[in-house]
């Protein structure tokens, strides 16, 4: 019984306390087989859809159902992550992302994503952070030791995937994530992020996708489970990694953290393609890492003889087991040769992504291949397809769009094709694709290609390199951003235009994003208990959901008091009407808002001029109270907006009243961090033909420049009331704006002394 205690303690003494509580956490074992989608990723999806509905309506999109929008990230390694990073930030800023349902990513774009979802999707952090990091070229090397050679002591199926995990893609991406898939279900459970998948393929199928493109060779990992789609056959995401025999778990291993599965979805062709500096020579394994890294490339005679010196080292230690090794690490000296003596094997086997498999001897699996193996070897989906389509493509998940953004090095529809060739081959509805288009296209990519067909989701397909955003240079920012460019290549000004790059892609096309999620949405069948032109109710709903034409109340409190109590008043049309009508006033408009972050506007027009068809770009929120149509001579007119419900982001936008000549133009910001932004108000005369992307640039460049054209003037609000005075042409407007309970601007256009 000592004897038996002892081991035991053995065992715990090189764990965690949460991988040692992880072993008495009692939990479904077992492997379950399902026609359709997971129950929780069902329940999960549904939530979302009540997110996505909202987030439509914020954008004046009306809806009955949420359409299922797929954002696709390609693989493209530190390229590729830094990208999607940039992406994810740029949709949330649009408010686009709130719209997404599933988010899918291969190889470089997991490591974003396991970034995004361990830091709860805070990008404004995450780019800080990753700015820092390369500025600093900060890397702990330290705890990356640490981790590759707990692992190769603890774990049976101790793999190169390991290694590299925790001394290379560590360092290449600057972190060392100890948080687990199963760590993000909270966030995905309450639907207020999109459903993510991480794509990878099983090698030992590789042989069976080059012949057949065999649909069994993808697998996929989820905060809830991870197994293959095709077969429907999936192990909790908890039990991912444990040993099965006949569907049921044998021995239970701690769930793998994300360090080690983005690894394990990341290239081979990466891994030893990635000349990175060597470590320091105080760090006494160096030598290890470079004789790694060159082990397809040295000779027989040269391996053997790594392996024997490796043979020397550990009998060596054997024999003198007291003995420590100096290392800028502290670890055990038998661990550290254990370590070495593994890494060895597992090169002279050339082993990667071993793990246990699931469905070993399951009785519910005929496919001889998949239930014959003890172990499984997953690796970068890229082998097979360098985006997640065949992940997001089966009906269960019924796509309507797609959103893909491509980060490969060379031809980036070359992802498009062989999702053409996949689809064709398994009868799966995909937009159709003329060879001479793709190559057409290749040559001259543009930041958006759209591709529709009769049948299946539509896809929107973004290169990251492009005219629109490199012009005749894209060669160069191929070159400068390889594939398998190491960490200590990548400035911090690098990291800053690639992310600049790659927000361009989407900040250019939000017009055309926009629309085709609109398209999409109209496109759907409408909800039981609807009809068309009709909107109806059987409880009260959000206050984004209602539309005009209906009448409501709506309250909307918390237990306990923690948020303030929302009061939402709808009239019969949003619209005021023209004129000094007393009933009607600024205080009239916002009054029965007492959400904060509200923004109230009044316009007085005291000149002979007729302002009409106003034009509104909404950065965040949405309009509560939309400006009338028509601002005629000596008129009032009203209007408000209050932020999105749900999201963490405030009102800010811009509205603009059209003139003969010249527009008035008023831009107002109020954060939903005080902390972290300013209250802003600017007024500014518009000149010339105006379009919707238009308003965009300018409420860019209100908010960028330090110093504002002379027609433009802003207020940043440090004080409860503040004025603005602009005088340029024919005009002269004068605004008073405050932040006392809600925010006000209250302006004054009059003709300009001669």
């Amino acid at each position: 019984m000592l004897d038996k205690l002892d081991s035991f303690i053995h065992f715990l003494s090189g764990r965690s306390f949460s991988s040692v509580l992880f072993l008495f956490l009692p939990v479904s074992s077992g492997v379950f087989i399902i026609p359709g989608l997971q129950e929780e990723e069902r329940v999960a999806v549904q939530k979302r859809s009540h997110q996505v509905l909202r987030a439509l309506h914020g954008l004046c999109i009306q809806a009955e159902q949420a359409p299922v929008i797929a954002v696709l990230c390609s693989g493209g390694g530190l390229r590729a992550h830094i990208a999607c990073l940039g992406v994810l930030s740029e949709l949330r800023r649009h408010g686009l992302l709130d719209v997404v349902t599933y988010l899918a990513g291969v190889s470089g774009s997991t490591w974003a994503m396991s970034s995004f979802y361990a830091k709860d999707g805070n990008l404004e952090d995450i780019e800080a952070e990753l700015k820092r990091r390369f500025d600093q070229r900060e890397w702990d090397r330290h705890s990356s030791l640490q981790e590759a050679v707990w692992s190769a002591k603890t774990l049976k199926n101790y793999s190169l995937t390991d290694f590299w995990a925790y001394l290379v893609v560590s360092k290449q991406t600057r972190e060392l994530q100890g948080s687990h898939l199963s760590s993000m279900k909270t966030l995905v459970d309450e639907g207020t992020m999109p459903y993510p998948i991480f794509a990878a393929i099983d090698n030992d199928l590789h042989s069976a996708w080059q012949k057949e493109k065999n649909q069994k060779t993808w697998f996929e990992f989820t905060p809830h489970h991870a197994g293959y789609p095709a077969l429907r056959a999936y192990v909790a995401a908890t039990h991912f990694g444990s040993q099965f025999k006949g569907g049921r778990m044998v021995r239970q291993e701690p769930e793998r953290d994300l360090t080690f599965l983005r690894d394990q979805l990341s290239s081979l062709r990466e891994k030893f393609s990635l000349m990175y500096h060597p470590m320091e020579d105080e760090c006494h394994h160096s030598w290890m890492t470079e004789v790694i890294q060159r082990w397809t490339e040295i000779s027989l005679e040269e391996q053997e003889q790594f392996l024997e010196y490796l043979a020397y080292c550990f009998q060596r230690q054997e024999q003198d087991p007291m003995r420590t090794v100096q290392t800028s690490v502290t670890v055990a000296c038998w661990d550290y040769f254990v370590f070495l003596l593994k890494t060895a094997i597992c090169c002279s086997k050339w082993e990667w992504g071993t793990t246990y498999n699931f469905l070993h001897e399951h009785g519910g699996v005929r496919d001889r291949a998949m239930h014959t193996r003890e172990l499984l070897h997953l690796v970068d989906a890229g082998f097979a397809i360098n985006t997640p389509y065949p992940l997001v493509l089966p009906p269960i998940r019924q796509v309507d769009l797609i959103l893909s953004f491509d980060f490969s090095a060379g031809d980036p529809f070359q992802t498009i094709r062989a999702t053409a060739k996949y689809c064709q081959h398994h009868g799966i509805p995909f937009p159709p694709v003329e060879e001479a288009a793709l190559q057409e296209w290749s040559r001259a990519p543009r930041s958006c290609h759209i591709l529709r067909g009769a049948a299946g989701p539509v896809v929107m397909h973004f290169p990251l390199f492009n005219t629109d955003n490199c012009g005749d240079d894209i060669p160069s920012w191929r070159d400068r951003y390889g594939t398998f460019q190491g960490a200590d290549s990548y400035s911090r000004d690098m990291v800053t235009q690639l992310l600049e790059v790659s927000k361009k892609n989407v900040g250019m096309n939000k017009t055309k994003i926009l629309s085709e999620v609109k398209n999409v949405a109209s496109s759907l069948p409408l909800a039981p208990g609807s009809a068309l032109g009709t909107e109806t109710c059987s409880s009260p709903r959000d206050p984004e959901e209602l539309c005009s034409g209906e009448v409501e109340e709506l309250t909307i409190s918390s237990p306990g008091g923690l948020y303030q109590e929302v009061k939402f008043k709808f009239s019969e049309d949003p619209k005021l009407p023209a004129g000094d009508e007393e009933e009607c006033s600024l205080e009239d408009t916002v009054v029965d808002v007492r959400g904060s972050r509200t923004v109230g506007i009044q316009i007085t027009n005291r000149t002979g001029v007729t302002f009409k068809d106003p034009m509104l770009c909404c950065r965040s929120g949405q309009a509560h109270v939309r400006p009338p149509p028509v601002l005629p001579p000596n008129s009032t007119v009203h209007c408000s907006f209050t932020k999105t419900a749900s999201s963490f982001q405030g009102t800010a936008g811009l509205l603009a009243y059209q003139g003969p000549d010249e527009h008035l133009a008023l831009l107002f910001s109020v954060p939903f961090s005080y902390t972290l932004h300013c209250i802003q108000f600017a007024l500014a005369v518009l000149r010339g033909p105006l379009v919707q992307d238009d308003l965009e640039q300018v409420f860019d460049g209100i908010m960028e420049k330090e110093a504002p054209d002379p027609k433009v003037v802003k207020c940043i609000l440090q004080t409860p009331q503040g004025a603005l005075e602009l005088k340029d042409g024919s005009l002269s407007i004068r605004a008073t704006v405050s932040n006392v309970h809600v925010a006000k601007m209250d302006v004054v256009v009059e003709t300009k002394a001669t």
